[in-house]
């Protein structure tokens, strides 16, 4: 099944499609629910939805060390946000640490399919709006990865 919403970008409205396998049953979605805010996904999930979403990407045994560096909901919100504003596959997350002292330093969300140019603006426009929406500490702690771009298969 796939839903329709109206994304904003740039003030200029932008109808897309959403797959509801992205979209967890339980939760009820709206045209605003997806309307470029992160906050708002964030708002409408808890621990438990994050979770579900997140597992999809994160290896169970990550999962602990990542709720210990970000908050679940706030990085599961990112997920949805970009998965439904953009047209891009993401393939995991993982969380990146300190060879030496073991201390988290930023979660990685990799993604598939997408240059130098995508990647450049994919990663702009997620910080951009991460600190437009007053998360600028998650900003911090988030980094996008293109698999391709990077040459990493």
């Amino acid at each position: 099944m796939t839903e329709n919403f109206i994304i904003y970008s740039n003030l200029e409205p932008t109808q897309i499609s959403i797959s509801s396998k992205y979209i967890p049953d339980n939760i009820t979605t709206t045209t605003e629910t997806y309307s470029n805010s992160i906050r708002s996904i964030f708002n409408m999930i808890d621990e438990k939805e994050a979770l579900e979403i997140l597992k999809t990407y994160i290896d169970k045994d990550c999962v602990n060390r990542i709720s210990n560096f970000i908050d679940l909901r706030s990085l599961a919100s990112i997920v949805l946000w970009l998965i439904n504003t953009f047209p891009i596959n993401i393939s995991s997350i993982s969380i990146t640490e300190d060879v030496e002292s073991s201390q988290p330093l930023f979660i990685e969300i990799r993604i598939n399919n997408c240059d130098w140019e995508e990647w450049k603006y994919l990663a702009k426009y997620t910080k951009d709006t991460l600190n437009r929406e007053g998360l600028g500490d998650i900003a911090g702690k988030v980094v996008l990865v293109c698999n391709q771009a990077m040459q990493i298969s």
